[in-house]
């Protein structure tokens, strides 16, 4: 049995080091963990990590119900483990067991060492609590969250919207910060874009692009995404902005982007239709 246990380890640790890029792909070392790991439980010697591995392959294979059974049974085997309840926590979420969700995900707030994963502990916590509809509570972990591991996307780009739902006192910092994470990042506009105009806040967010131009007269690649994005935003409510601002933005374009890229075919169609 000390050998099955050891096929074990050495197999886990060969999925987490190179997931499915090993000369054995997941679901061939899956198959292999699983009947060392179980053989080893079946004998009475398994310990807390043969039952979280198997309760992870479970979840990894999205058999949420099966999978809490063994990461409780790890947690019982040793309640220090901060792994266990991290993803046990995010198993009775998926089985929209929220409540269930929250209090084990709690418990990793304190046993975790690592900033990264007790951020991402708090953050869970933050949705769970904003798909109840309980704002405050959302907020307060996605701040919670946000002190462990400053500047994340998904944690700051879900205080924007919360912040923005309420008119926070920190709303225009948060946008900033937001922004800030990567200026020349297409999906940092998108998902801008998304956000506010889902609240019916477009034209604060214009208002907010067309501010930072000024802030970037000697970056052309990100005064041609606030004037290619801000155009697109106009288009709206304003045809002659738009076509002012994206046509700069193609301008601008064509100062670092290769003749016949995409963009430019989407700024011509939209400028033939105003």
């Amino acid at each position: 049995m000390r050998l099955r246990l050891a096929l074990g380890n050495f197999y886990y640790d060969c999925h987490l080091r190179y997931d499915n890029n090993w000369m054995k792909k997941n679901d061939t070392l899956f198959s292999l963990i699983t009947q060392n790991y179980q053989a080893v439980n079946a004998n009475g010697l398994g310990n807390f990590w043969s039952y979280y591995a198997l309760g992870y392959i479970k979840a990894y294979e999205g058999n949420y119900g099966e999978s809490v059974e063994l990461f409780e049974e790890s947690i019982r085997l040793n309640p220090d483990y901060p792994g266990s309840y991290y993803d046990l926590a995010h198993a009775f979420y998926y089985l929209d067991q929220k409540e269930k969700a929250i209090e084990t995900a709690e418990k990793t707030l304190g046993l975790f060492s690592d900033s990264t994963r007790k951020a991402d502990a708090a953050r869970l916590i933050g949705n769970i609590y904003n798909e109840l509809g309980q704002n405050e509570a959302a907020i307060a972990y996605y701040q919670k969250s946000d002190s462990i591991d400053p500047h994340h996307y998904l944690t700051t780009k879900n205080l924007l919207i919360q912040y923005l739902k309420i008119h926070h006192p920190q709303l225009d910092l948060t946008r900033e910060a937001f922004f800030l994470l990567g200026p020349k990042n297409p999906t940092i506009y998108l998902d801008l874009s998304a956000i506010y105009i889902a609240e019916n806040q477009t034209r604060s967010l214009i208002d907010f692009f067309e501010d930072q131009i000024g802030n970037y007269r000697n970056d052309i690649r990100v005064r041609a995404n606030l004037y290619y994005y801000s155009g697109n935003l106009y288009l709206e409510f304003d045809e002659e902005k738009a076509a002012k601002n994206l046509t700069k933005a193609r301008k601008l374009f064509a100062r670092f982007v290769p003749e016949g890229n995409r963009i430019f075919e989407m700024i011509d169609r939209t400028l033939y239709k105003l």
